[in-house]
């Protein structure tokens, strides 16, 4: 019986992420999906949750920086160019809220270098960096970017990062 919770846990949550389209992004935001937001009484909490982040751009969305969408089961923060995002604090918000994130989704600009074996992605603002997916990066070596939609999963985000490299991927 157990076995068969898990396993209809486990599918309701993949239709659920795979049922939405990817998000349109603009600058400076970071778009989250995330499974179970059903009213926007729950949300709040999520909301004023997110809304103690430090690297937000408190000016955008109701002054507070966060932006959620119920029926899109998407969260959109307002980050301040000039810090770092915290994937592991958006984590931990969402989750202390009562929801599951399930990917993150943001534009970068930038240079993309090979180091160390790595493929790396540094963003001209924040200065934080991505480490790309080489399979898919690769022919972008030492390209300059703008707008290059990333996505970062969930299982890609260190607990203990504090906005140093976070593992990406790159949108199809």
């Amino acid at each position: 019986m157990n076995l068969l919770l898990i396993f209809i846990s486990i599918f309701s949550n993949f239709v659920m992420a795979s049922e939405y389209d990817e998000p349109s992004l603009f600058s400076n935001e970071v778009k989250i999906r995330v499974s179970g937001i059903v009213c926007s009484f729950c949300a709040y909490g999520v909301e004023r949750n997110l809304s103690e982040l430090d690297f937000l751009d408190k000016t955008k969305f109701g002054d507070d920086g966060v932006l959620i969408d119920i029926g899109e089961q998407l969260i959109t923060i307002a980050t301040d160019s000039s810090k770092k995002v915290n994937f592991s604090k958006v984590c931990q918000a969402i989750l202390k809220g009562g929801y599951e994130p399930q990917k993150f989704y943001l534009n970068v600009s930038g240079k993309i270098i090979e180091r160390d074996g790595k493929i790396l992605l540094t963003d001209n603002t924040s200065t934080q960096t991505f480490q790309l997916h080489e399979n898919e990066a690769q022919k972008l070596v030492g390209s300059t970017v703008n707008n290059l939609k990333v996505i970062v999963g969930l299982s890609e985000i260190d607990p203990l990062e504090e906005g140093n490299i976070v593992r990406a991927s790159l949108s199809k």
